[in-house]
């Protein structure tokens, strides 16, 4: 199957069910999404959709060490037992999704999430500004 001839499906999909705009970049979006989970699906690992459009591993170091950052920037003394309390909740979140592929979107969300369900408002607050 060609790209045309996936092209043209699609077009005919958003035709037949009279999608508008909203909807059609809403379809393509969870399409992109859709193949991207597909393709990493066996593969081992949590992988992340960066705002360029490249795929990254999960990188559970750089998630800690700009945690450690922000929480010091604000102020706020959070020690390596609470930080790794908050990767693992967002390890869960990604894993509730029953996918091995998030977008950093969603990534930021389950962090900051977290970070507010922890009474980390302060570091929330940096790590979102």
């Amino acid at each position: 199957m060609d790209k045309k001839k996936i092209l043209e499906d699609i077009k005919t999909y958003i035709t037949e069910n009279d999608l508008n705009d909203k909807e059609i970049l809403k379809f393509i979006s969870d399409l992109k999404l859709d193949i991207v989970c597909d393709y990493y699906k066996d593969k081992e690992g949590i992988y992340v959709i960066k705002k360029k459009g490249t795929v990254e591993k999960f990188d559970r170091d750089k998630l800690f060490n700009s945690l450690a950052n922000t929480s010091d920037a604000a102020g706020t003394m959070m020690t390596k037992s609470d930080i790794e309390i908050v990767i693992r909740e967002v390890n869960r979140k990604i894993e509730a999704n029953n996918r091995n592929v998030v977008t950093t979107v969603e990534l930021r969300d389950y962090v900051t999430n977290s970070l507010i369900d922890n009474s980390y408002t302060k570091v929330e607050q940096m790590y979102n500004s």
